[in-house]
């Protein structure tokens, strides 16, 4: 079996225009991802929990269960191909699609349940620093969208010299 690239469809015979490798972390869980390419996930908006005054515990469970759910269906890549094994070390950029600008605290804080879910569902060892580089988060303000996020996660692992041919997956 040839291993395709899941984004941009390259293959061990026929890479990227101007070459190409397999990012060797997304290679070790088991997703084909060609080193010109990043993943990018989408979610729905998490509630703002950094002022939300839950009046009980199991309230705040509901509405993460309620949430995950709703990514869960919203991201087949969440779903779908779970890797075999999660990224040791990776960075993520995150965009917010808001109605409305936020404080920068609020919306570092507004990724919590994503950060979570990512962790929960596989991909990531862990969201400490050590395992994760978050970068600054960037806020899209258009009112005629769905408020959401978009998650970009890049494999941080030492990734073969550029130009190279991708190697065999299995």
């Amino acid at each position: 079996m040839i291993a395709r690239c899941v984004l941009c469809g390259c293959t061990e015979e026929r890479a990227c225009p101007g070459g190409c490798a397999w990012r060797p972390g997304f290679a070790r869980i088991g997703i084909p991802l060609c080193t010109a390419c990043t993943l990018t996930l989408t979610v729905p908006m998490p509630p703002n929990i950094a002022n939300a005054r839950w009046p009980h515990w199991g309230t705040k469970q509901s509405a993460w269960r309620s949430w995950r759910n709703r990514a869960l269906v919203l991201e087949p890549w969440l779903v779908g191909r779970r890797p075999q094994l999660p990224l040791e070390r990776a960075r993520l950029e995150a965009t917010l699609i808001l109605s409305q600008q936020m404080d920068e605290d609020n919306a570092v804080a507004r990724l919590k349940w994503a950060l979570d879910l990512l962790v929960e569902r596989g991909w990531l060892v862990d969201d400490a620093p050590t395992h994760l580089d978050l970068a600054p988060v960037r806020q899209l303000v258009d009112r005629h969208q769905v408020p959401r996020v978009l998650l970009t996660l890049t494999d941080l692992a030492a990734a073969p010299a550029a130009g190279r041919q991708p190697e065999r997956l299995g």
